[in-house]
């Protein structure tokens, strides 16, 4: 691999990747989280909704920083904060 932004581009494609699967996950499972939750589809409905909306905050102040100190350190952590979340997700069921 000549180019130095297939790994960087790779990194992208997987957080979009990650992401959806989130969504999907989370809006497959509606009905075992509304009693986990111990809320209605419209709390759970929420919560996922929350996801596109707090990606969407972060984006803007990450592209910020990104082009200040560099795009793989933010791409980078967004991977490890997506793996977090499906690290720690299932523990806590």
């Amino acid at each position: 691999m000549k180019n130095p932004y297939y790994p960087t581009a790779l990194g992208l494609y997987f957080n979009y990747l990650v992401h959806g699967m989130g969504v999907i996950l989370m809006s497959l499972n509606m009905a075992s989280l509304e009693t986990l939750w111990q809320t209605n589809a419209a709390g759970v409905s929420i919560v996922i909704s929350s996801l596109g909306i707090g990606r969407l905050s972060v984006l803007l102040f990450a592209g910020l920083l990104s082009d200040r100190f560099g795009r793989r350190p933010f791409i980078m952590l967004g991977m490890c904060c997506y793996m977090a979340f499906f690290f720690w997700h299932p523990a806590h069921q």
